[in-house]
Formats: structure tokens, sequence, C-alpha cells
């Protein structure tokens, strides 16, 4: 995951993140996915700032910058986040193609 981080151009990450998409991480996830599009999720207004800003790629430092809060309470956010969305690991690549695939990407975090 480090190396999403040191690509410079946007269009590299997004390439980096589909390919994990794609690959085997997918799988692991199909079944779930196909229950949650079964559902409504209600994500607070704070979850919804962090995900535009991991569609928009950025480092937890940058989050917690953007929003004025620490990385334990970031760490929070995405627990929530991967609770409602059933989309859990240690992958952060997975919270992100959610937010991209969601169009998170296309709104602006209001912090």
């Amino acid at each position: 995951m480090d190396i999403l981080f040191r690509i410079q151009t946007h269009e590299q990450k997004l390439s980096i993140i589909g390919h994990t998409w794609h690959g085997s991480i997918q799988k692991g996830i199909a079944m779930k996915s196909t229950k949650l599009a079964e559902r409504d999720i209600t994500f607070t207004r704070r979850e919804e700032e962090v995900l535009c800003l991991l569609a928009g790629i950025n480092t937890n430092e940058e989050i917690c910058t953007k929003l004025d809060i620490r990385e334990g309470t970031l760490i929070n956010h995405f627990k929530n986040i991967q609770r409602k969305t059933n989309i859990y690991g240690s992958r952060k690549t997975l919270l992100i193609r959610y937010a991209i695939d969601h169009g998170y990407g296309r709104k602006k975090a209001t912090a």
C-alpha cells in the first residue's frame, strides 16, 4: 500500500487500485457485495467526508489534517465504514475503491 502514496499521478494510483480490486481480493468480497446491494447504507456526515477524501486518494495524515482529527479517530471512522459496507480487511484500497465506485470522488468534503 505504501507504493500507492509514492506514485505521483492520480491515473497511476487508480490503475493500482483497479488491479487490486480486480485481483484475488474481489473474489473474497464478491458474495458480501451482493448482500450490500440489497440494502441502503446510511453514513454519518463525517464518514461521508472521510469517503470523499479517500476517493481523492489522500493519505491518512492528509485526511486527519483536512478534517482536523487524530489518526485514532480516523481509524474509528474506517472501522465504522467497514462495518456498514461489510468490507473487511487491512487493505485501505478496498475502501478507496468503494468510495470511488459510489461517487464519493465527485463530492467535496465539507471540512
